[in-house]
C-alpha cells in the first residue's frame, strides 16, 4: 500500500509539473505576442509622428517662402515714385499702394502707408479713420521701425473694419534694395481659403490634421473641419 500511495503521489506530482511547465510555457508565448505587439505598435507611432513632424516643418517653410515674397512685393517701389511720395505726392501713393496690394499672391482686407515715426498717412482702399494714426507703439510694428526688418503679428481685433486679421509690416525698400524712411503694411483675410493658399495644406490621412497658429497659440487656420 505505501508503494502503491507513492506512485500515486509521484504520478500526480509529475503531473502538476507538467501542468505548470504547459502554462508557463502558453505565458511565455503570450508574453512574446503582446511584447512584439507593443514594440511593432510603438514603431508605428513613432513613425506616424515622424511623418506628421516632417509634414508640419513642409508647411512651415511653405509660409515662409510665401510670405517672404509677399514682403518683397509689397515693399518694392522705384526711386522715382519713392521721390514722389515721400514730397507728399498722394496720386503716386495711392497709385504705389494699389500695386503692392494687386501683387501680393493672397487676400487682404487693405494695405497702408507708414512713415518712419509710426503713422499712418493713406490706405487702400480709403480708411479715413486710420489716417494719422500712430500705431508706433504696437509691438509688430516697433521692429519694422527701429530694426528695418519684416513682422509678422498675432492675430488682433482690427476695430476699423470689425474682422479679426495679422498684420504684415515692411519697410519700404527702392529697386536695388537702396532703404527708404517708410513702410508698408497689410492687413491679412484670415479667410480659410487665403490660409489653405499660405500653408500649401494637403492630405494628412484620415486622422490627421494641420492648424496653424501664431505666437501666442490662437489657431488661425485648420484642415481639421466639418
Amino acid at each position: 500500500n505505501y508503494i502503491l500511495d507513492a506512485t500515486v503521489i509521484a504520478a500526480m506530482s509529475l503531473r502538476g509539473k507538467s501542468l505548470l511547465l504547459v502554462t508557463s510555457g502558453i505565458l511565455v508565448i503570450i508574453g512574446l505576442f503582446g511584447f512584439f505587439g507593443i514594440s511593432a505598435s510603438r514603431e508605428s507611432t513613432k513613425q506616424t509622428l515622424t511623418e506628421r513632424l516632417a509634414l508640419a516643418k513642409q508647411v512651415a517653410h511653405n509660409m515662409d517662402s510665401v510670405i517672404g515674397q509677399a514682403f518683397r512685393q509689397m515693399g518694392l517701389v522705384s526711386p522715382d515714385d519713392y521721390a514722389r511720395v515721400s514730397q507728399g505726392d498722394s496720386a503716386t501713393a495711392r497709385s504705389f499702394l494699389q500695386e503692392a496690394r494687386q501683387r501680393l499672391p493672397f487676400r487682404v482686407h487693405y494695405v497702408s502707408l507708414i512713415d518712419k515715426q509710426g503713422t499712418v498717412l493713406l490706405t487702400e482702399p480709403p480708411i479715413p479713420a486710420l489716417i494719422g494714426l500712430d500705431i508706433s507703439r504696437r509691438t509688430y510694428i516697433s521692429p519694422v521701425l527701429s530694426l528695418r526688418i519684416p513682422s509678422v503679428s498675432n492675430i488682433t481685433y482690427d476695430n476699423f473694419i470689425g474682422r479679426y486679421v495679422v498684420y504684415l509690416v515692411t519697410p519700404m525698400s527702392q529697386l536695388g534694395d537702396k532703404p527708404t524712411s517708410m513702410a508698408v503694411g497689410a492687413a491679412l483675410d484670415l479667410s480659410y481659403t487665403t490660409l489653405v493658399y499660405l500653408a500649401d495644406i494637403g492630405e494628412v490621412g484620415q486622422n490627421g490634421y494641420i492648424e496653424i497658429v501664431d505666437g501666442d497659440g490662437v489657431v488661425l487656420a485648420t484642415s481639421n473641419l466639418p
